[in-house]
């Protein structure tokens, strides 16, 4: 079995930037929840946005039913509600500056 140095002491090249940094520092390019194989210095890694994962998230929108009922005017008149107005022979009349109800 082979192990590698630690790296402590040694610098990198960022595959982004070019520049120098520790090799510590590195970490791996992260594009579509997959490493593109890119090491990247802190500077230029970018959290992978999740605008740009297309295809991962539901975006449906069902408007139609699955066993829809179709309207019968054989039930119209059950639907009816008893109407119930309270304000019924209420007039305002409105001044300037003075408000006054009755008819």
């Amino acid at each position: 079995m082979s192990t590698y140095a630690s790296g402590r002491r040694s610098n990198a090249i960022c595959d982004i930037c070019g520049f120098q940094c520790r090799y510590t520092d590195l970490r791996d390019h992260i594009t579509n929840q997959q490493p593109d194989g890119l090491r990247v210095c802190p500077d230029c890694y970018d959290v992978d946005n999740p605008q740009l994962q297309v295809g991962r998230q539901n975006l449906s929108d069902p408007q139609a039913l699955y066993k829809p009922r179709p309207d019968s005017q054989e039930y119209v008149g059950m639907r009816s509600f008893a109407a119930y107005n309270p304000v019924i022979g209420l007039t305002a009349r409105v001044t300037m500056g003075l408000v006054t109800f009755g008819g």
